[in-house]
């Protein structure tokens, strides 16, 4: 999953989230390509509803290479199942690596991934 941090600058609330892409082109990490993925707008809050029960989730997020003020302010990504939370990044910013999740889900089917910026 990545998801962006970009403010109202390009936000399409017709299209908050993409999947596998952005505006059709592949999701961007410090220049690597992920042809699969989540792209979201800030202050997003995306409830994740599996078929089956699960034991782990496992991903990268990041913030996506075509990004502006989201390089200089950064977002913080979390992973909480009820109101456990079991995973929280650093700070990460545009143009970066992404970094690798996993998080244990404790055999549940739903659980809620969090994008912030910090400072707000």
């Amino acid at each position: 999953m990545v998801l962006n941090h970009e403010g109202g600058v390009n936000f399409n609330p017709d299209r908050p989230i993409e999947r596998n892409g952005r505006d059709g082109n592949p999701l961007r990490l410090a220049g690597g390509a992920y042809p699969t993925g989540l792209f979201a707008q800030s202050a997003t809050r995306l409830a994740v509803r599996l078929p089956s029960p699960a034991k782990t989730f496992r991903a990268t997020v990041g913030v996506e290479d075509h990004t502006s003020a989201c390089a200089y302010r950064g977002v913080i990504f979390s992973l909480s199942v009820q109101d456990s939370q079991r995973f929280q990044s650093r700070k990460l910013y545009g143009g970066k690596e992404g970094l690798p999740v996993s998080a244990g889900l404790g055999g549940v089917s739903e659980f809620a991934i969090d994008a912030r910026n910090p400072d707000s």
